[in-house]
C-alpha cells in the first residue's frame, strides 16, 4: 500500500510526492495499492485516481475514528468511491485507529456496523498500534531500566477476543503497527538508541533494552548479540525454525 502520511502543505507537496513513489514503484516491480482517505485535498485524489487508473490494482480507503463516528459517512465515502471511479469490489477499507496505547481499546462492533454493506468491500480491515511510543517508560510508567519489560499486546488480545463473539456479516482482516508507535513523528537529527530487542510473543512483547548505544562506558552494538544469546534461552523464544529474525 502506498500511503503518504499528511504534512503541512506549505513543505512540501503530498500529491507529487505520492506520484513520485507510484512511478519509482513501477520501476520496481513492485505490487502497488495507492491509499487514501476522506479529508485528502483534492490535488492528492486526483494524484490518487492517476495512480489507480496506472496500476490498475484498485484502491485503499483510510478511515479514521473521526470519520466513522460522522454520520454523513455513506454519503461521503459513497461521494470518494464515485470520484476515484472505482467499484467497491476493488476498494479495501482500512479502519484505523492507530495508537491504543494508554487509551480505551476500539469497540470494533461498533465501529464497523456504521460502514455501508459491509459484504460489498474488496477487503475490510481493523488496524490499530499497542507498542509503547519509545522505551523510556516501562508499562507502569516508572522509568525503563536496563534489563527485560513485558508490554501487553492489547490490541491483538482485544480483536481476537471480539472474534470470538462477533454478530456482524463480516469479519475483518487483522492490521497493526508490529513494534513501533503508530503515529509519524519527526526523527532526532543524532538519537542516542538503546540498544533493544522487541520480541512479539502470542500476548504480549518482551522488551531486553539495553544501553544507549552513544553513552559513555557504554558497549554500543556489542549488547546485541549478548541479549540474543539470553533470547533463545527464554521460554518466550520460537525456536530457529520460525522466522528469518528467529534464525
Amino acid at each position: 500500500y502506498a500511503h503518504l502520511p499528511r504534512h503541512d502543505p506549505h513543505v512540501e507537496q503530498e500529491d507529487a510526492l505520492l506520484r513520485d513513489v507510484i512511478r519509482h514503484g513501477k520501476q520496481q516491480n513492485l505490487t502497488i495499492v495507492p491509499v487514501t482517505g476522506l479529508s485528502r485535498v483534492p490535488a492528492y485524489q486526483s494524484a490518487v485516481v492517476s495512480a489507480v487508473t496506472s496500476m490498475g490494482l484498485g484502491v485503499c480507503i483510510r478511515l479514521t475514528p473521526a470519520d466513522i463516528l460522522d454520520a454523513a459517512l455513506p454519503a461521503n465515502l459513497q461521494r470518494l468511491v464515485d470520484f476515484l471511479k472505482q467499484k467497491r469490489t476493488m476498494v479495501d477499507l482500512l479502519i484505523d485507529f492507530r495508537t491504543i496505547f494508554g487509551v480505551q481499546v476500539p469497540n470494533w462492533s461498533d465501529a464497523l456496523s456504521r460502514i455501508p454493506e459491509l459484504k460489498s468491500w474488496r477487503n475490510l480491515i481493523a488496524a490499530s498500534g499497542a507498542f509503547p511510543q519509545d522505551l523510556t517508560r516501562t508499562n507502569d510508567g516508572e522509568p525503563m531500566r536496563p534489563g527485560d519489560h513485558l508490554f501487553p499486546r492489547s490490541d491483538w488480545t482485544n480483536w481476537a477476543s471480539q472474534m470470538q463473539h462477533w454478530s456482524l456479516p463480516r469479519r475483518p482482516f487483522f492490521s497493526d503497527y508490529t513494534i513501533q508507535w503508530a503515529l509519524q513523528q519527526r526523527p532526532i537529527q543524532v538519537p542516542n538508541v538503546s540498544a533493544s530487542i522487541r520480541y512479539t510473543c502470542e500476548d504480549h512483547w518482551l522488551v531486553m533494552r539495553g544501553q544507549g548505544m552513544l553513552s559513555e562506558g557504554s558497549t554500543g552494538a556489542k549488547q546485541y548479540p549478548a541479549h540474543a544469546k539470553r533470547l533463545v534461552r527464554k521460554k518466550e523464544f520460537c525456536g530457529g525454525v520460525y522466522s528469518v529474525g528467529d534464525a
